[in-house]
């Protein structure tokens, strides 16, 4: 994860990002991999359809899922937090799973069977002024918390950055890594360069 973002603009420069982001993923080949579910219910990538694709990469792979209802595509409806399960494999040389992952009223786990991702992990809490949770311990499978969570439960390396708006708890093995052929940016999202790394164990620190 890094900090600082460049600030947008505005709120509405954010959502026109996030609109061209779902735009890239409807518009995938050979299928779309945008995903609307349920509020509450799980997806994981690379088990679920649309499949996470083998042959990703940097510049051109964005999968966008939301957990939502509503018959109006660009009026999602939102409940309870569904979750995201990172599960997907490579066909690479490299081995490593590419690209942007958009997640909106939801969670986001790895699982230990998972190839490395490299890119982004964009989350966005459409109600957040949850508090239920906050500041508390949190577990890989928390269902308690109304804050959402990213857990790197499954040791799964993540080469890139989450970028997240909202309030979000961490859990399992989070390290900061920022890997070279992400210097120069990603399609819709601004670039970012490594500035300081800090971690903090305690609840209390400032």
């Amino acid at each position: 994860m890094t900090f600082p973002f460049a600030p947008p603009g505005s709120a509405s420069d954010d959502d026109q990002a996030l609109a061209t982001l779902k735009e890239k993923a409807q518009a995938q080949s050979p299928q779309s991999l945008y995903v609307r579910r349920n509020p509450g219910t799980t997806f994981t990538i690379g088990q679920d359809a649309p499949l996470y694709p083998g042959n990703s990469d940097l510049q051109n792979t964005v999968m966008f899922i939301e957990f939502a209802t509503g018959t109006d595509p660009d009026n999602p409806v939102y409940g309870d937090k569904g979750k995201v399960i990172y599960k997907a494999n490579s066909t690479n040389a490299d081995g490593k799973v590419k690209g942007i992952i958009v997640v909106v009223n939801g969670n986001f786990d790895t699982n230990p069977s998972a190839d490395t991702f490299q890119g982004a992990v964009v989350i966005r809490d459409p109600n957040d002024t949850d508090t239920t949770g906050a500041n508390s311990a949190i577990s890989c499978n928390d269902t308690t918390s109304a804050i959402m969570y990213f857990c790197n439960g499954g040791n799964v390396n993540m080469e890139g950055y989450v970028n997240i708006k909202g309030d979000m708890q961490l859990g399992g093995n989070i390290s900061g890594l920022l890997p070279s052929e992400l210097f120069t940016g990603l399609p819709s999202l601004v670039k970012v360069s490594r500035w300081s790394w800090r971690e903090c164990y305690n609840t209390n620190c400032n």
